[in-house]
């Protein structure tokens, strides 16, 4: 996916506390053929919560699969993914962490 992922813009549709004390984060995003659902865990504090409603960021997928996706909202998330981290989420970094 690091390689030959493409990017789309992903919806949050839920935000809940993860049970390892970050956040789970469902979110959807669409390709050219279909509605995609996705869910990742984050180790950010459950207070920032209510900061990811109604909120979008990149999503990285294969486009022959898209069921391979990955949200990326982390600086470390954009670095996996062989993207360069953009200025308008700078406001995320101060709540990585727990």
């Amino acid at each position: 996916m690091r390689q030959k992922g493409v990017l789309a813009i992903g919806i949050i549709d839920k935000v809940y506390s993860g049970t390892k004390g970050g956040l789970n984060i469902d979110y959807h995003f669409y390709t050219k053929d279909d509605t995609v659902q996705g869910s990742e865990f984050y180790y950010i504090s459950r207070s920032y919560i209510d900061d990811f409603k109604n909120k979008s960021f990149p999503v990285k997928y294969i486009p022959t699969n898209p069921a391979k996706n990955r949200m990326l909202i982390l600086k470390s998330d954009f670095k996996e993914m062989n993207e360069k981290f953009p200025d308008s989420l700078t406001w995320v970094l101060s709540l990585q962490g727990l």
